[in-house]
């Protein structure tokens, strides 16, 4: 059966995969976050830190904090609003800029015996303090005011050891540039598993392989990521 050691065994081969002999424009990065959730009634609010490495995890470039409010519409039907707020580091010159980023998300979620689907379309809407910067990314097509971000992701629960659960997702960008035409400039697949400690706290961690497509210079990133969720 599937269990804790085989799940963190695929995470390593993945990595392994990936970590060495990376052209300039690969990257593997290392993502850490933590997220407070506090629910009542049809209401949660959430709290979600992130940092993030990059250059093969030897220089840090951006922290963020999401501030989210959902509201259940039904059983399997929630909406959500988040502002994130985004002190970041341009690399290689160290320059620092703010980003301010705002979202609108549709959340569905159905069980389906082991199995549990979460689906999330969003229209998020960002603008940063650095205006050079967001004039020549917007025209080599790394930069789009709008964006409609699309998610999938399959969660698997064991029958051996309830509390973890392996999971796969896959995201993408779809956003406007120059010519005023839409595409998708991102795409993220995911494979990772999550853990819970106990009621309040869950702990995961996921392989991310990044394509960064439709731009003057396409890039991938592979990144190893670690979650922390603390209900309150």
């Amino acid at each position: 059966m599937f269990g804790l050691k085989h799940a963190i065994f695929f995470i390593i081969v993945l990595i392994a995969t990936s970590i060495y002999a990376q052209p300039p424009e690969r990257d593997f990065q290392s993502w850490q976050d933590i997220t407070f959730e506090r629910e009542r009634g049809d209401y949660e609010v959430q709290l979600k830190i992130q940092n993030r490495f990059g250059e093969n995890v030897s220089q840090h470039f951006l922290t963020y904090a999401d501030f989210g409010l959902i509201y259940r519409i039904s059983k399997k039907l929630r909406i959500q609003a988040d502002y994130i707020f985004i002190p970041r580091r341009e690399i290689p010159t160290s320059n620092y800029a703010i980003r301010h980023q705002y979202f609108v998300a549709l959340l569905f979620r159905h069980k389906q015996g082991p199995f549990i689907f979460n689906a999330r379309t969003l229209a998020q809407y960002q603008m940063e303090d650095d205006w050079f910067y967001v004039r020549d990314a917007f025209e080599s097509g790394n930069w789009s005011d709008w964006v409609w971000r699309n998610k999938i992701t399959v969660k698997y629960k064991l029958k051996n050891i309830k509390q973890l659960r392996p999971f796969a997702a896959y995201e993408n960008n779809i956003a406007r540039f120059v010519d005023s035409k839409l595409y998708i400039n991102r795409n993220r697949f995911f494979m990772g598993f999550d853990y819970e400690i106990n009621l309040f706290n869950e702990v995961g961690i996921y392989y991310m392989y990044q394509q960064n497509i439709n731009r003057n210079k396409p890039s991938e990133v592979y990144n190893l990521g670690i979650s922390f969720v603390r209900r309150i």
